[in-house]
């Protein structure tokens, strides 16, 4: 999953649910017509069984008749020839079940390992105004992932309400990585991080994020799906 991040920053969950339910949807009718084919060929292969089971009796009961092959050796060779056939009749249909089933079950793990936000926990505290009073001490934050670096490390570090501030420093310094902490898009694992007096990892994050406008350097451009 790619531009995660942007979309909690905009709030655009409802209008990308939207579209994930319209790909849903058009997946849902792709693989419909993927088990239309898969069962067409297994139609297709048992017809041929049957066609290689007819085929061994025309031609062998001239020969039962004339006297050079017995009857048990035409019903035996039909019998094989049938076994012989069914199980590549049914090849193509496991093989495009598997690859369904794979591809399904990979996509499905990639998610399921994904870090969960709770959106609509009661302990999170619901504010409509925030007025952007910021206050951090002796703070450590790190990234919603595996990674166990600390990234950003805040001694001290306050910002009033309607003050103008300039983040300078070179590349790499943590400049956009603090302008993530503010916004609520990083993990803190230590020291004290408030807005407007209240714990940062107690506001609910659908507050903080309409109350905050972040673009990051690395943001993306989605484009527009219509179905």
């Amino acid at each position: 999953m790619q531009g995660l991040e942007d979309i909690k920053l905009m709030q655009a969950e409802n209008r990308f649910l939207q579209q994930w339910n319209s790909y849903i949807r058009i997946t849902g009718e792709s693989g419909l017509r993927t088990r239309k084919l898969t069962q067409g060929l297994i139609s297709w292969g048992m017809s041929v069984q049957s066609l290689v089971y007819a085929a061994v009796i025309m031609f062998g009961a001239p020969m039962v008749i004339e006297g050079s092959m017995t009857t048990g050796a035409v019903v035996a060779a039909s019998m094989l020839g049938s076994r012989m056939i069914a199980p590549m009749a049914n090849l193509c249909g496991v093989l495009a079940r598997w690859q369904q089933v794979k591809a399904a079950k990979m996509g499905l793990d990639n998610i399921m390992q994904l870090p969960t936000e709770t959106q609509h926990d009661d302990s999170l505290v619901r504010r409509d105004i925030l007025h952007g009073h910021y206050l951090f001490e002796n703070a450590q934050f790190r990234y919603h992932n595996d990674d166990q670096r600390i990234p950003l490390r805040l001694v001290r570090l306050e910002i009033m309400p309607g003050e103008r501030i300039a983040i300078l420093g070179r590349n790499g310094a943590g400049k956009s990585t603090l302008l993530q902490a503010m916004a609520g898009g990083l993990e803190m694992i230590q020291g004290d991080a408030r807005l407007d007096k209240l714990s940062l990892s107690h506001i609910d994050m659908a507050d903080l994020r309409r109350n905050i406008g972040f673009l990051s350097q690395n943001a993306r451009l989605f484009f527009r799906h219509s179905a």
